[in-house]
């Protein structure tokens, strides 16, 4: 009887295959736990797992071609938005006060988002569930590192701890969703469940609210929008973009803080500070006062550890093109989403909620890092979203009706 010919060995596809696993296995376990270590180590990771799965496209060619991705990415406003945002952040640069400390940070965004662009580029059109289900374990580990972490912190009092603890756990309320998502959409409630429990625990052990709140705000996003799709998005693209825009309004039209308790005079201090700056020189409204100013102008950098500080700081140095800007692109990307996700909607609603919530938190006030982050759980969505195709196995044939 012949012997049925054996399948020809690929070195190419098996050699992208294992560069894919590890470039995964780095992306979506060794950036959470990275966060851990240091910021630097965090872009690094990222940058090492985002070339290794866009080598492994160079060598099986499993992703789709480069000219429809790109072509798809150019019809998105919400794209074209951030193209605005950055080039308006680029010509702030020449009425800005330090030009080139603002340009070596726009350098530095730009880099990370060039090396995130070519690793959605080389997402293979179809993922393998294998490679998704690192997520959950990224996640999963991330919160035992930070239980771990933040008991050595609270026994030894090592305070300067807190800061590696609290960029982990923003880090961390932010990996979560992704994995809750793609652990939901495979069925597997249960580990969902056990998933989500354990962040909020690890959340709790953090030197400040402010992940906890994060995680409880996308909680409440996941709920909203598991409930009605349309209603939900719009609920928090809307809510998020009136921040954006309506932040200075509290500056503006603030009352003095001469009649104020004496433990909200600091705060009045600072509202009243920005206000005088932005009353005397009315017209930075439109222009800003330059990428970077900030750091380098004269108002209060207390203000940085408020609630809200990041939408502000966006107010002073872009000015109203690029707040609009970035308005535009928070309410017309999450509604762009709509019908493409599927059952991951509700997990990056929530991804969406927790991540505006920590950046207007004032968390390093837009780093390279947390770009990074962003940009590595936006990939995380997007090979999910090409990770829900089921196949169908034929059915069985009786014995009866085969004879």
């Amino acid at each position: 009887m012949a012997r049925a010919p054996q399948p020809m060995v690929d070195p190419a596809r098996d050699s992208a295959s294992v560069l894919r696993r590890i470039g995964f296995l780095v992306l979506l376990i060794g950036l959470p736990l990275g966060a851990y270590v240091s910021a630097t180590g965090l872009v690094i990771v990222a940058a090492i797992g985002l070339s290794l799965i866009t080598a492994a496209a160079a060598f099986d060619g499993a992703a789709r071609p480069v000219r429809e991705s790109l072509g798809r990415l150019a019809a998105s406003p919400a794209i074209l938005a951030l193209v605005v945002l950055a080039g308006w952040a680029m010509l702030s640069l020449v009425w800005a006060p330090a030009p080139r400390s603002g340009a070596a940070r726009l350098f530095g965004t730009g880099a990370v988002a060039a090396v995130a662009l070519l690793g959605y580029l080389s997402l293979p059109d179809r993922m393998r569930s294998a490679n998704l289900y690192l997520v959950p374990i990224g996640a999963g580990a991330a919160a035992i590192a930070t239980v771990a972490l933040a008991l050595g912190f609270w026994q030894e009092g090592a305070l300067e701890e807190a800061r590696r603890l609290e960029r982990g756990l923003c880090v961390l309320v932010l990996y979560a969703w992704p994995a809750i998502a793609w652990l939901r959409s495979r069925g597997r409630d249960i580990e969902a469940i056990v998933l989500a429990v354990a962040v909020a625990g690890a959340a709790a052990f953090g030197p400040d609210p402010l992940a906890a709140l994060a995680f409880a705000a996308g909680a409440l996003a996941y709920l909203a929008t598991q409930l009605s799709e349309r209603v939900g998005t719009s609920l928090v693209g809307i809510v998020s973009a009136t921040l954006l825009v309506a932040a200075p309004l509290l500056l503006v039209f603030g009352l003095p803080h001469a009649g104020l308790p004496d433990r909200f005079t600091a705060w009045g201090a600072i509202m009243e500070a920005w206000r005088s700056a932005i009353v005397e020189q009315p017209y930075r409204l439109l222009t800003g006062h330059g990428f970077g100013a900030f750091r380098r102008g004269s108002v209060p950098p207390l203000v940085g550890s408020a609630f809200g500080a990041p939408a502000l700081v966006l107010w002073y140095d872009l000015g109203i093109v690029g707040v609009a800007s970035t308005a535009f692109a928070l309410w017309s990307g999450l509604r762009s989403t709509l019908g493409r996700f599927g059952p991951l909607l509700p997990g990056l609603a929530a991804a969406f909620t927790t991540g505006f919530a920590v950046a207007l938190s004032g968390i390093d006030r837009g780093e390279v890092w947390w770009v990074a982050a962003l940009a590595s759980v936006a990939l995380a969505f997007v090979a999910a979203e090409r990770g829900q195709f089921r196949t169908k196995r034929p059915k069985a044939v009786g014995m009866g009706s085969a004879a």
